[in-house]
């Protein structure tokens, strides 16, 4: 007995974010065959190829998968691109250098990445991930090289950047000449709606950088853009540019203090006014400028000085702010007795202006030898005017979600 089509679709649905079993189904009958293929292959990760093993070569197997049954590009919504992952070992010796040897990307040598994208040109989502620690490539020069790119392959995701139908980017590991020409590929994107840029390297000199041309236009309405510390120091200023149209930005992640021009274009209208979730990388704790807006929902900031960076923030929101998330990543817990008197007060006073305010929670990473537990202890005895209120959430931040800010 067949079952109708609806209720086969409806079981596939249910178990959409199970791979094994959607793989299972596939197998089970021909009805299940065109739902489980449109989730599986939704979204496509490719890893790195694994060193020394023989016919583990992930980008391969997609191809030779999309070559036999070209429909199946179709479906791909989204890919993800590993540059470097767990196929590397980042294991250290006792002298503080990695034990295993590095090598540029597995991306600047292949050659089959350059056959598969052609096939992807209406996907919506694409990421291209460096994902290892910073220090394993701190200046760039094992990350993704835009100019010593095969030229097959750099035609090939440069097609996919000015796509119409892309909608999100997200680069993490990408050394290119300028940023003028980092702005160019994704220049004609149409549909772009979301760009994240991290560890973004460039070989020409910031004194030298050409802004992009006013008489040019940048077609994207961004909606969503986060530049991480390394790249947004030399790329946010070349933003502030009338064919660059920012007024639709709604979630913003940047490094404000960088720049007169850029700190103004976000802390006025129309930037000002629409920014509703916000990000700001300041080590030293200084947020500067009007930036902390009546309209905000949520504020997330990475400093070093977390006792400065609070009190700042508490000083700053404006009367009836809607603000209702706040989250203060750091490497160390509240230690400042001499302030806590001062901090507890600002909080109190801030408190009737924050009246949506839910969370305030501090993602730390304990510093030196105090285990987290003892940290969470000091802090929520310090910080009695958030913790009284039932408003403080300490959570132990790993070393890995650094890669968010870099």
């Amino acid at each position: 007995m067949l079952l109708p089509q609806e209720l086969v679709d409806l079981v596939v649905q249910n178990i959409a974010d199970d791979k094994e079993s959607l793989r299972s189904c596939s197998l089970a009958a021909r009805p299940f065959v065109r739902p489980t293929q449109v989730h599986l292959f939704k979204k496509i990760e490719i890893l790195p190829p694994t060193p020394h093993k023989s016919g583990d070569n992930p980008c391969q197997k997609f191809q030779k998968t999309i070559a036999s049954s070209p429909h199946l590009a179709t479906l791909v919504h989204e890919l993800r691109i590993v540059l470097v992952g767990s196929e590397t070992s980042f294991a250290i010796d006792a002298e503080g250098s990695y034990t295993s040897e590095r090598r540029p990307t597995w991306i600047m040598s292949g050659r089959t990445l350059a056959l598969v994208l052609p096939a992807l040109i209406r996907i919506k989502r694409i990421s291209i991930i460096e994902d290892s620690p910073l220090s394993w490539n701190a200046d760039g020069q094992f990350t993704m090289n835009w100019h010593k790119l095969g030229r097959s392959l750099r035609s090939a995701l440069t097609a996919v950047f000015s796509s119409p139908h892309l909608e999100s980017v997200h680069i993490r590991g990408l050394l290119i000449h300028s940023p003028k020409e980092l702005l160019s590929l994704f220049s004609e994107a149409t549909s772009l709606k979301s760009l994240t840029l991290g560890r973004v390297f460039f070989a020409q000199e910031v004194t030298k950088h050409e802004p992009w041309p006013e008489s040019k236009p940048w077609r994207p309405r961004l909606e969503s853009l986060s530049m991480s510390s390394i790249c947004g120091q030399p790329f946010c200023f070349y933003l502030v540019n009338p064919q660059i149209d920012l007024s639709r930005v709604t979630s913003l992640t940047s490094w404000l203090g960088v720049n007169n021009q850029w700190r103004s274009a976000v802390c006025q209208p129309p930037m000002s006014d629409n920014i509703r979730d916000l990000g700001i990388f300041s080590p030293n704790g200084d947020i500067s400028g009007p930036v902390l807006t009546q309209n905000l929902r949520s504020l997330r900031i990475f400093t070093l000085v977390l006792n400065s960076a609070m009190m700042t923030v508490f000083q700053g929101f404006p009367q009836d702010s809607r603000l209702e998330t706040m989250a203060f990543d750091t490497v160390s817990a509240v230690s400042d007795a001499a302030q806590e008197a001062l901090l507890n007060q600002a909080i109190d006073t801030a408190i009737p202006r924050l009246k949506s305010l839910k969370t305030v929670e501090i993602r730390l990473i304990p510093a030196g030898d105090r285990s987290f537990s003892e940290c969470e202890a000091t802090t929520r005895s310090y910080l009695t005017a958030l913790e009284g209120r039932g408003l403080l959430r300490l959570t132990q931040w790993r070393r890995a979600a650094l890669a968010d800010w870099e």
